[in-house]
């Protein structure tokens, strides 16, 4: 490859990787907190959970989200992981409900059970992931709190996105 077409190469690949940052300056991920989970199936080895997540955008233009991905720690361990490609539009300095649905191995759930009796009624869980943009890439999302189990047990409604 000759000099002259190596630097025009670069050139662009500067320019595209410039339009790309400059895209993102000032753009802060949006927080992701744990609405609601619950019980969507059980089988024999795998049960499937519905997580109704609450994005909150704190940039002042709005998101765009095409998807969820996520995975969930309870206790510290790992549990849960699953997408979801509702699309939904969080207002800038807004907030919109995803409903994604998850899955979790037996084995993750049985894990939990000698926890329950010391965790006061309450487990400890950390979501992490990433919220899929149409306009700005993938944003990440970290986001630790505590959820009471006895609300795996009430019947999950069908999957749905709200968009306020």
């Amino acid at each position: 490859m000759s000099s002259r077409i190596r630097s025009c190469l670069v050139v662009l690949a500067t320019g595209l990787v410039l339009a790309g940052c400059a895209s993102l300056l000032g753009l802060k991920s949006p927080e992701v907190t744990l609405a609601d989970i619950q019980l969507a199936d059980s089988r024999l080895l795998e049960q499937r959970f519905r997580l109704a997540l609450r994005v909150t955008n704190p940039n002042e233009r709005e998101l765009a989200l095409e998807g969820v991905s996520f995975q969930m720690e309870v206790n510290g361990q790992r549990f849960a992981q699953g997408v979801g490609a509702t699309p939904v539009v969080v207002p800038k300095l807004g907030d919109a409900l995803v409903t994604v649905d998850g899955s979790a191995q037996i084995v993750a759930l049985l894990r939990q059970l000698p926890r329950l009796a010391d965790a006061g009624g309450k487990l400890r869980y950390r979501l992490r992931g990433e919220v899929i943009t149409r306009d700005y890439g993938r944003l990440p999302f970290d986001r630790s709190g505590e959820f009471d189990p006895a609300s795996l047990l009430e019947p999950a409604a069908k999957p749905r996105a709200e968009s306020l």
